[in-house]
């Protein structure tokens, strides 16, 4: 990671001289403002419309969170609520999101399908054809010619995009890596997102230098924002509005303290990704679908930030009639006309082309309206993830599997809870006459310690202590009542799997459950190849946008002196070269059965002409182990061991047993005790799903 950064150029801070002051925006026109008007109206028909949905997906957060009861157990806060709750859905949520997303995806770099020759048709024939009329004249015909520099041409065009597709690769991994929070860390938490609230979100972006960023989008790590801290604060300062004894000004001098102690400040451009909440993305009222979301002529993203944020990024000056927010404790956003939070709106219109950025009561952009700053081919920068597709015109967003099993969990939690205040209210219960056992006589019965002898002063004279003291009888237990196991059977066939996956012990026969459990590795197969082609789609657009953006310079720099960046044609590369995520890559890996599927095809690798031992050595150790790097014990021209031992032996003086005159079968010369010959290997392991460790 360090060598990562440091092979990123630094460039030196702009002057810190007083900027010369900016005039007074001019105020919006007549039409800017219907424009204005008339985009807040479409944002909030999209908001009354999609509220329920974005209702029930804060619903589902807090179910999954562990807040399962409709009800609190009192008025009082502090008052801890012991009630049962069988934590089924959060140990689905764990489980899904484990075997679905266990390590970081692989990246690769395809070529589209393509014919590179326009002579030659891809056989040695055509070759051997020429060849041989070259051996018959000694002249090279014309169309001969012709053909060995089409082949020459085509193979030199694929060597060269090989190198741009590693460069591509090696680059795309970078940006992976030097994300903060970490890439696998955000896309992990993708998953159990996806599973709470049906829909998740990636967006690929691309920072610039002293760019504006909007809430808590995902940025470089580098000065870019407190720089644009400082140009504000100047410019206020400019404009008379700071005064020395004021926070702002004290905020000011020490941040320009700190930037003109530093020799060198490192700004970056690259990737960024960013997985906004799914209630943070509002479609167009018209979306008929999520993926694609088509049916839309806009998408937004919802931020929430404090004014002087947006006075900050954005250089503007809210008027009073924005609307005001405030922070709650559950996370939420209330209006409050002394909040100090404002709702901006960044608007992708895919009509107009153009991108919109609003703060809501706000009668003008807060950014004039621009083209994308990066190019994407279906133009939403956001790539969906979902899992439970459904069909339904007017709720397009699918069901979670936190929804799905909310019914059951919920009745769960209730026959448990139901099953403990039965054991409490069945706890042992005495009845006496009034007047019959004194305040001594209760207390000694009450609190007495194991085999006490208790004396009471009010014993009937015949002694019998039924007369003063009755135990109450209690309806018993009835098990049939808390039965469980119809509900994690149900649970088991709602989600996919046995209910032993879920908790329970199955009770049915091997082959019902192998048949279940067939059921949930292909429900898990299937949201498998939907993360995967999400991913996919991410570095699709990633990679595009790094041949479209990035400077050979900054790659170079990046990637090393090897790399190979297009220039002129770099829209043309675009069209031919494309990332994508290797399928599965992402998941746990199923070890034992890759194994046994390499014991099976290495005999008849190790005979194959041509084949690379490095490469085959190479993955067949990482098929043990993906932390062990073959390089680390590779010594070039180095013999193997058992060659390098056989040659080491030391003479014994009698050619008998010389080891130099044994042949080259060696030690296979000696004849062989009697013993068993080695068995066929065993059968394949059962096949576990992606989930197998």
């Amino acid at each position: 990671m360090s060598d990562a950064y440091a092979a990123e150029a630094a460039q030196p801070l702009p002057s810190a001289e007083t900027p010369t002051q900016s005039e007074e925006p001019a105020p919006p026109t007549d039409a800017r403002v219907a424009l204005v008007t008339r985009l807040n109206a479409e944002i909030e028909t999209a908001n009354k419309k999609w509220m329920p949905v974005f209702k029930r997906m804060r619903k589902n957060m807090r179910f999954a969170s562990g807040k399962q009861y409709q009800r609190p157990l009192t008025a009082n806060e502090n008052v801890e609520d012991e009630r049962i709750k069988v934590e089924i859905v959060q140990r689905h949520v764990s489980q899904r999101t484990a075997a679905l997303y266990a390590r970081n995806p692989t990246v690769l770099a395809k070529r589209k399908p393509r014919l590179d020759f326009q002579l030659w048709d891809g056989t040695p024939e055509q070759l051997m054809k020429a060849a041989e009329r070259f051996a018959t004249t000694g002249v090279v015909m014309p169309e001969d010619e012709a053909l060995f520099l089409d082949i020459q041409q085509g193979m030199t065009h694929r060597k060269m995009l090989k190198r741009v597709a590693d460069t591509m690769r090696i680059l795309f991994t970078h940006f992976m890596d030097i994300q903060d929070p970490p890439f696998k860390l955000q896309c992990k938490q993708l998953v159990p997102r996806t599973l709470t609230c049906g829909v998740g979100y990636i967006k690929v972006g691309y920072q610039r230098e002293l760019g504006p960023r909007q809430g808590d989008e995902i940025e470089l790590n580098d000065v870019t924002r407190q720089i644009a801290t400082i140009e504000r604060l100047r410019k206020a300062g400019n404009e008379g509005a700071l005064e020395e004894t004021s926070a702002d000004y004290e905020r000011l001098r020490l941040m320009m303290k700190d930037i003109t102690s530093r020799p060198q400040v490192v700004i970056r451009e690259g990737l960024v990704f960013n997985f906004p909440r799914a209630t943070n993305i509002l479609p167009d009222a018209q979306m008929t679908q999520v993926e694609g979301f088509l049916g839309c002529d806009w998408v937004a993203e919802k931020f929430y930030m404090r004014k002087t944020s947006v006075e900050e990024d954005f250089g503007v000056k809210l008027n009073t009639a924005s609307k005001s927010y405030s922070l709650k404790k559950d996370g939420s956003y209330d209006k409050d006309v002394k909040g100090d939070f404002v709702c901006v709106y960044k608007l992708f219109h895919k009509r107009d082309g153009l991108v919109y950025t609003l703060c809501e009561g706000h009668n003008a952009f807060i950014a004039e309206p621009t083209s994308p700053e990066i190019y994407v081919r279906a133009f939403w920068p956001w790539v969906p993830l979902v899992f439970n597709r459904c069909e339904d015109d007017e709720e397009p967003f699918p069901r979670s599997d936190v929804e799905l099993l909310e019914p059951l969990q919920r009745e769960l939690n209730r026959t448990f809870e139901s099953r403990r205040q039965h054991r409490v209210a069945s706890r042992p219960l005495y009845v006496s006459p009034p007047g019959a056992l004194s305040e001594e006589d209760k207390k000694s019965l009450d609190q007495h310690p194991a085999h006490a002898i208790i004396e009471l002063a009010n014993l009937p004279e015949d002694g019998k202590i039924e007369w003063v003291l009755k135990q109450v009888d209690k309806a018993a237990i009835d098990p049939n009542v808390y039965e469980t196991g119809s509900l994690y059977d149900a649970i088991g066939r709602v989600v996919g799997g046995p209910e032993a996956a879920n908790g329970g012990q199955s009770r049915g026969s091997a082959t019902g459950d192998s048949i279940a459990e067939a059921s949930r590795v292909s429900a898990l197969a299937s949201n498998a190849d939907d993360l995967d082609e999400c991913l996919s789609q991410v570095a699709e657009i990633g990679g595009g946008i790094l041949l479209l953006e990035m400077e050979p310079e900054t790659v170079s720099s990046i990637v090393g002196p090897g790399a190979v960046w297009p220039q002129a044609t770099r829209q043309d590369i675009a069209s031919e070269l494309y990332l994508t995520i290797r399928g599965g890559s992402t998941g746990r890996p199923n070890k034992t059965q890759d194994i046994a599927n390499f014991e099976r095809m290495a005999p008849f690798l190790v005979q194959l002409p041509g084949l690379s031992q490095d490469a085959l050595a190479e993955y067949a150790v990482r098929l043990m182990d993906d932390n062990v790097d073959l390089a680390e014990f590779m010594s070039a021209g180095a013999a193997s061991i058992v060659a390098s031992n056989a040659n080491s032996q030391p003479g014994t003086g009698n050619p008998a047993t010389e080891p130099t005159n044994q042949g080259g079968a060696g030690g296979g010369n000696k004849s062989k005790a009697n013993g068993t010959e080695g068995g066929g290997q065993p059968a394949y392991p059962g096949s576990t799903g992606t989930g197998a460790a």
